[in-house]
């Protein structure tokens, strides 16, 4: 953390701190997102063993549902913030895509690729790059 000092706006002391969270994002001092990425990893990781539990009770579509409404929207909350952490973080993220995925289709064999392909998903990074890009353009166009 840099040395700064508190300082008073109207009546409240304002102090420096090494992490805040705010709305659920995890942000550092040295805008690292190892930690929040492991808040978020741990969180989609509970959601994805209660769908490998009732992977053989629930039919696809189902299980899509349950993913697309209880574990994806942990990989996309604020991606656009943290979309440049670590490539270990990215990797960690895919890994429970490719995870839950497995459950729905209940192919374990396959790879990531086609197992996407089957899925009709794209890799999180891609998915998050297409979030930045939009978020781009809504702001030099004036959309937001």
């Amino acid at each position: 953390m840099t040395n700064l000092d508190s300082f008073k706006i109207v009546k409240h002391d304002i102090v420096p701190q090494n992490n805040v969270k705010i709305l659920g994002l995890n942000l550092y001092s040295e805008l690292k997102f190892d930690t929040h990425t492991s808040k978020l990893c741990q969180k989609a990781g509970n959601q994805i063993n209660v769908l490998a539990r009732l992977c053989n009770v629930l039919d696809e579509p189902s299980k899509f549902l349950l993913y697309n409404s209880f574990i994806e929207c942990y990989f996309n909350y604020c991606s656009v913030v943290w979309h440049f952490s670590s490539k270990c973080n990215t990797y960690k993220i895919e890994k429970l895509q490719e995870k839950a995925l497995r459950f729905i289709k209940l192919d374990f064999n396959s790879s990531y690729k086609l197992l996407l392909e089957n899925c009709n998903k794209h890799p999180l990074y891609v998915v998050r790059i297409r979030k930045f890009m939009e978020a781009v353009y809504k702001i030099s166009h004036d959309k937001y």
